[in-house]
């Protein structure tokens, strides 16, 4: 059984390696949001967009970093209009990859 293992663990491992190489990291700075309701808002309006998979929101430096699987689904200008819906403006977008 010990054979079986090794060769599924090797394709678990790679599999999950190419979804961390393809996954896009994305920092947008967003200068209003100031408090826990504000970062919430935020949270929650990027959680609906199905290419996001993860959300991480530094409320001291305002800034939301966005994680997606692929780059190419979430434009800048769909970033900023879920920013917008959410009552903010996005001040810049960078792309970390």
């Amino acid at each position: 059984m010990n054979v079986i293992k090794l060769p599924l663990l090797i394709a678990i491992f790679i599999t999950v390696s190419l979804g961390i190489a393809l996954a896009d990291t994305i920092k947008v700075s967003i200068p209003d949001m100031e408090c826990e309701h504000c970062s919430k808002s935020v949270e929650d309006r990027l959680k609906l967009e199905k290419d996001i998979t993860k959300i991480s929101i530094d409320l001291k430096e305002r800034v939301a970093t966005i994680y997606t699987v692929d780059s190419v689904k979430v434009s800048d200008e769909k970033i900023r209009e879920l920013i917008k819906d959410a009552g903010f403006e996005a001040k810049s977008i960078e792309r970390i990859n």
